[in-house]
Parts: C-alpha cells; structure tokens; sequence
C-alpha cells in the first residue's frame, strides 16, 4: 500500500517513467530467482558475468529475500512485469499500469 501511495509522486519526477521503474524491478526479479535457484554465490557470479561486479554486495540481501519466494512465484512476477511493460511502451497511462502491477503481485505472494 505504501508504494501505491508513493507512485504519483514518484512518477511527477523528471527523470522517472514507468519503463524505467519496470526495468529496475525486472533485474531485482531476475537476481532473486537466480538467488533462489543458486544462492548468493550464484548472484555474484552472474553479477560479474553481466558486468555488474561492484553490485556483489547485494548478493546476500538478494538470497535473503529469495527465501520468501518460490521459483514458481519469481516465474510468475517476471510474466506480470512483461505484460506490465508492454503495456507501460503501447502508451498506456504510466501510473495505471504500475497501480496494477503492484496490486497484481500483491495478490501472488498473499496467495489470493
């Protein structure tokens, strides 16, 4: 409910779009499926494939919170953030599409 609060605010900023938001939580996903699948040695090593090496500090938080998530779930929320950015770039209102993703990945982890 906070971050549904937070987004008309967030999206006033210049620099902030619904893409851009979209993006960060896809990587935040992606990383906690590969903590779920590997655990944070396997985060670190991708981060280093990517090119991300100075992120490796992340690597533990990300396999923390990979411990409330099932492989099924990632899965799921990674769909919802396509479909989310598909319609976020065929100019859909930013600050619906993000008010229904959030709602929508509420829903999946409260298991509704």
């Amino acid at each position: 409910m906070k971050a549904l609060r937070q987004l008309p605010r967030l999206l006033a900023a210049p620099s902030e779009s619904a893409v851009g938001l979209l993006n960060g939580l896809v990587e935040q996903h992606l990383f906690l499926g590969i903590a779920a699948e590997g655990g944070a040695g396997r985060v670190t090593e991708v981060l280093g494939q990517v090119g991300k090496p100075y992120l490796k500090w992340k690597a533990r938080g990300w396999a923390g919170q990979a411990r409330k998530w099932t492989p099924g779930e990632v899965d799921r929320a990674l769909e919802l953030l396509l479909e989310a950015d598909r319609q976020a770039k065929t100019g859909h209102a930013d600050l619906a599409v993000l008010e229904g993703l959030l709602l929508q990945l509420e829903t999946l982890k409260r298991g509704i």
